[in-house]
């Protein structure tokens, strides 16, 4: 069991927050233990596993321990206030404490030999995040980002129902609605009963506590490390994770268009054939708002896209020589 103390400054910081990166780790239990009855993961699975020529997958299955119990600390990089891009959060795991690095994998291997690509993990703790945010990255690309849009939709949702109750019924009604496996104390104290064999006792630091919502959370999981206490995160399973069920959006880029305009803008083409706001965009490939409108930029100006006020928001659309470009991809 894990116990925060929750003084009043302390609850006043909890937040909700979700992250590309969390998630993207969160998944890993669920790519090497299966679905487990869940029947929203069980196409995810299958469509995770037939994309593993596109990721390390040794590397990746790696970064759950033999006894399915963890996952590098150091691989979910606390949510900010500020939404990062999933580059962002790459280069924060890239660039972790390298005895935080060496520690947390080391814990995870629980004695059994590195993959290759580790192989010199300890010798070069540094150089080992680097090749784990790479991995991560292209494994994001291959089996989350074709089902982010409905991953987003759901926990978006669950943080506004999350709201509501937290407005409606106070901190309590906020923590009473996560499950049983979590209990709020009229002295502060937060009790967090995990399925593993994990035991603190602390307060958050000046970061406050988050909460996140997954849909590949089974069980609420959390982050402790003794190293670094106030490092506070617990993640639970959101709510209507069902309406995943038959999502799959495949990022075909097409080598012929990828190759003429550059990979990212031949993902915003094929993106578009649906209007979509910059905002939407950037959601939908885990990247800030702000690349995302570097490459609008690039393809309005080439008259390949153009963009009309709707409300507060510019929705994008192609034009019909960017139809025509788009349609290289058919011809792969």
């Amino acid at each position: 069991m894990i116990t925060y103390r929750l003084g009043v400054d302390d609850l006043a910081r909890v937040r909700l927050a979700y992250s590309a990166m969390t998630e993207t780790a969160l998944s890993l239990w669920a790519l090497v233990l299966g679905p487990q009855g869940r029947f929203h993961l069980t196409d995810w699975h299958e469509q995770a596993r037939n994309a593993e020529a596109h990721y390390d997958a040794e590397l990746v299955r790696a970064l759950v321990s033999p006894s399915g119990a963890r996952i590098p600390d150091f691989i979910t990089p606390l949510p900010t206030d500020k939404r990062l891009g999933l580059e962002e959060e790459c280069e924060l795991i890239a660039t972790s404490d390298p005895t935080v690095v060496a520690h947390d994998l080391m814990t995870v291997f629980e004695g059994r030999p590195p993959p290759a690509a580790l192989a010199g993990v300890f010798d070069d703790p540094q150089g080992a995040a680097q090749v784990v945010a790479d991995a991560l990255y292209d494994y994001h690309r291959a089996a989350i980002a074709p089902y982010w849009s409905a991953i987003n939709r759901v926990l978006e949702s669950d943080i506004i129902f999350r709201g509501r109750e937290f407005a409606q019924r106070g901190t309590t009604g906020l923590f009473d609605g996560l499950g049983s496996s979590i209990r709020l104390l009229d002295n502060g104290l937060l009790e967090v009963h995990l399925t593993t064999s994990s035991v603190g006792d602390g307060s958050p630091d000046d970061r406050g506590l988050v909460l996140t919502p997954s849909v590949f959370t089974k069980n609420v999981t959390a982050i402790w490390n003794q190293a670094s206490p106030g490092h506070s995160w617990l993640s639970y399973p959101a709510r209507g994770q069902g309406t995943m069920i038959g999502e799959y959006t495949p990022l075909d880029r097409g080598p012929a268009l990828a190759a003429l305009v550059g990979s990212a803008k031949a993902e915003l083409l094929l993106a578009l054939a649906e209007p979509a706001s910059t905002s939407q965009l950037a959601h939908r490939f885990s990247v800030t708002p702000s690349a995302v409108s570097q490459n609008l930029r690039v393809l309005r100006d080439n008259g390949l896209i153009e963009g009309s006020r709707h409300g507060r928001s510019v929705l994008y659309r192609l034009t019909p020589l960017g139809t025509q470009m788009a349609a290289l991809h058919r011809d792969d």
